[in-house]
């Protein structure tokens, strides 16, 4: 983007590399940063401080310790227990803020955004208002106060809801401001995750049906190779440039990179990515022979491969136990992956195995 001429800016959570590392923001081509260096600190939403480049912006806040209780003797059912948590400055407020300052800055400039945000991420924290609505919404409900790691929550399900409706709601604060400055029929705008949802103690991943139209149980969304832990939403909005429409491209994230130097009009670096313009502009588009992922073992799993072939998709678990069974699933027809075809099919599955053999490196 900078060989292109565009101002870079990356706002928001950075977990490449801390302060003092090679791999700081500013060190990887981005002209401005303004956000987390820290994964751990980056789940607490009243943060000390936050870093402008390469210095710290203190805040108001008090410092606190994730995972902290609840005070000895505290009710777990009255929210005025859990005002310990709260601090005065809100990080995805002060994100934000900085991200309208990049844009004004940069309103007669080519200008390329990173919007990293941290929400709906635990520890759940959103502005009671916010959670106010949903908890006159969805009724009173257990607190979550027992747990490890995060703070305690007097209304998960309601804060959870909250925090996604008030990203919805900062996205479109963007949108307006891009319209009030002539700039939005000629910016592309990408949103999308990092993996599916995640399941734990805070989050009701099954109530919420988050995985949709795939399983949301417990081992099959976030940490897994199902399609509830692969599959995420992928939302391109370019002014009146494209129509709606629904596309079932398979693509992943190495394609972002060639995409956004074709749209800058720079050659791409070399990267297993294929250029989606082609499906965003409506066009014909060259398609991956397949695509692969590995995880490694992660509390109890015990390590993943997974393949997809066309309307084909490969799954071996259990994979640092040694086992070399795969599964095989028509996920166009069976996309919470219920039917193994893969005594059906064993020309597909050698192929499958090919393939791992020619993506995985020891």
């Amino acid at each position: 983007m900078k060989d292109a001429g565009y101002a870079t800016a990356m706002i928001g959570k950075w977990g490449l590399g801390g302060p003092t590392s090679q791999s700081k923001p500013t060190e990887m081509g981005f002209d401005y940063f303004y956000g987390y260096l820290c994964q751990r600190m980056a789940q607490c939403y009243y943060p000390p401080f936050l870093y402008d480049n390469d210095v710290r912006e203190y805040t108001a806040n008090p410092e606190m310790d994730l995972g902290d209780r609840l005070d000895k003797g505290a009710d777990p059912y009255h929210s005025k227990s859990y005002d310990k948590f709260k601090g005065t400055t809100y990080s995805p407020d002060a994100i934000y803020s900085k991200i309208e300052q990049f844009v004004d800055a940069n309103r007669n400039n080519e200008f390329f955004l990173m919007w990293t945000t941290t929400i709906p991420h635990s520890a759940l924290t959103a502005p009671e208002e916010w959670v106010a609505k949903y908890v006159a919404k969805f009724g009173d409900e257990e607190p979550v106060y027992r747990a490890k790691g995060y703070f305690p929550t007097r209304y998960p399900k309601a804060t959870y809801a909250a925090m996604i409706s008030y990203l919805d709601f900062q996205i479109g604060k963007l949108v307006e401001n891009l319209k009030a400055k002539g700039l939005y029929d000629n910016t592309i705008i990408m949103v999308t995750s990092d993996n599916g949802p995640t399941h734990n103690s805070y989050t009701n991943t099954n109530w919420f049906d988050c995985a949709h139209p795939f399983r949301s149980d417990r081992g099959w969304t976030k940490r897994s190779l199902h399609e509830g832990g692969i599959r995420m939403p992928f939302i391109v909005s370019w002014g009146d440039r494209i129509a709606p429409t629904v596309s079932d491209h398979i693509g992943y994230f190495p394609d972002i990179m060639p995409t956004l130097c074709d749209i800058a009009g720079v050659k791409s670096p070399k990267c297993d990515g294929i250029s989606i313009l082609p499906t965003i502009l409506g066009k014909k588009q060259k398609e991956h022979k397949y695509l692969y992922w590995e995880f490694p073992p992660f509390k109890k799993a015990r390590g993943w491969l997974s393949v997809r072939m066309g309307q084909w998709k490969g799954l071996v678990t259990d994979v640092a136990d040694g086992n070399t069974t795969m599964q095989l699933f028509d996920i166009v027809n069976d996309p919470r992956e219920e039917r193994d075809l893969a005594a059906e099919n064993p020309q597909v599955v050698k192929a499958m195995w090919q393939a791992v053999k020619q993506s995985h490196t020891e």
